[in-house]
């Protein structure tokens, strides 16, 4: 089984507690695709070329330039801005992925936080940014091509009209025609990955109090639990215990 490894960068801010969580819920879940986040001064002070919105094409070059000065192998970066995101045919996107000249995915992605909690409401950050570090990554082995126009309630919709990615995170499904494209390009370990975070996801999207539903998620990944959680377990243990007990006394005085 090969692991991808993929690198999350924060362009513009350093608020990385969102990232931080997203990162733990999905290597605490999985094995298959390695998350971490990159730390750089220089992308997280980055001004940009306007104040209001960044251009896919300038975060490239940005990403390009970081890189090339602090070396090693980053096959794999996602970086995250605060500001709205533009590309060359669409404006205010959820995030993009860079090709090359020959229309190959080049291993850089970038994802817009700007505007989503007004969509999201009650479901956190934390939340989408997972979902997003995910649809990146299944694209990242994949390669281009996945993402469609018509509305499916898919993973891969376009989703031009923004607030249709709450449907779509809470369905946590691809279409026909996605799922069998997929289970063609990735192993059995990926897609078993990919099913159990998207189920996480879907869960907690369709939870009543989506907070507590995310919260309550984190807190068994960080092995938290909750008091009355481990009352019960530790009931259920003793319970187990005294029968195993019993039984053996029966045994001795049959």
């Amino acid at each position: 089984m090969a692991i991808v490894p993929i690198e999350i960068i924060c362009v513009g801010h350093n608020d990385i507690a969102p990232i931080e969580n997203a990162i733990s819920l999905l290597n605490k879940q999985q094995d298959v695709f390695d998350y971490h986040l990159l730390r750089n001064d220089e992308c997280e002070s980055y001004l940009g070329e306007s104040e209001s919105r960044h251009t896919t094409a300038e975060i490239y070059r940005l990403f390009d330039d970081i890189l090339l000065k602090i070396k090693g192998y980053h096959p794999h970066v996602i970086g995250v801005t605060k500001r709205r995101l533009d590309g060359k045919k669409l404006g205010d996107l959820f995030g993009s992925m860079q090709e090359s000249d020959n229309n190959r995915l080049t291993g850089k992605a970038i994802t817009s936080l700007h505007g989503i909690k007004q969509i999201l409401h009650s479901i956190p950050f934390d939340i989408y940014l997972t979902f997003e570090f995910l649809s990146f990554a299944i694209r990242f082995v994949g390669g281009r091509g996945l993402i469609h126009d018509d509305r499916r309630t898919c993973i891969f919709d376009k989703k031009i009209y923004k607030p249709d990615i709450i449907e779509v995170m809470k369905n946590g499904k691809f279409c026909e025609s996605c799922q069998k494209r997929v289970s063609i390009l990735l192993d059995n370990d990926q897609m078993i990955a990919i099913n159990r975070i998207i189920n996480i996801i879907s869960t907690i999207c369709d939870s009543e109090d989506q907070e507590m539903a995310f919260e309550n998620q984190m807190r068994i990944i960080k092995g938290n639990l909750p008091r009355i959680f481990l009352s019960i377990s530790l009931l259920f243990l003793v319970r187990k215990k005294m029968r195993h007990s019993l039984h053996h006394l029966e045994i001795a005085f049959s």
